[in-house]
Parts: structure tokens; sequence; C-alpha cells
């Protein structure tokens, strides 16, 4: 998902062009993969100091409330297209 979004990001403010040198390819790769591990370790790490924090019973309210929230998008998701056909 990380990587069609920032090629769709990237074709919309034309960076794809600078990747014609390997420099500009190098770079735009190394900060894809760097932005995408940093933001990996800083999630991680978040939600192993919260999960330490918290009881079961927290947890397993928000696990519940997350599967809401999933359900209702794809709820939505499918009445959109449903509707749609």
């Amino acid at each position: 998902m990380t990587i069609l979004f920032f090629t769709a990001l990237f074709t919309s403010v034309g960076l794809l062009n600078l990747s014609a040198t390997h420099a500009g390819a190098i770079s735009i790769i190394l900060g894809v993969f760097l932005g995408s591990a940093i933001w990996w370790v800083v999630l991680s790490g978040g939600v192993n100091i919260v999960r330490g924090k918290l009881s079961g019973r927290v947890l397993a309210a928000i696990n519940f409330a997350s599967g809401l929230t999933l359900l209702g998008f794809a709820s939505y998701a499918f009445i959109h297209t449903v509707t749609l056909s």
C-alpha cells in the first residue's frame, strides 16, 4: 500500500522525472524506505509503551471499537458499490 501511495504522489507532483538519473532514483527509493521504516518504529514503539499501561478490558474495548469501525467502512463501501450498479 505504501508503494502505491508514493507512486501516485510522485506522479501527481512530477517527481518521477527526477528518477531519470541514478542519484534521483536512489534518493526517492531511500526516502520512501527510511520514511516507512521510521513510521513503523514509531508506531510499534508507541503501541508497545501503551500496551503495558492498559488493562485487558480496555484493550478488548479498543479491539471491539476498531472492529466496528472496519465493519462500518466495509458496509459503506458495499452499499456505495451496490447503489452505483
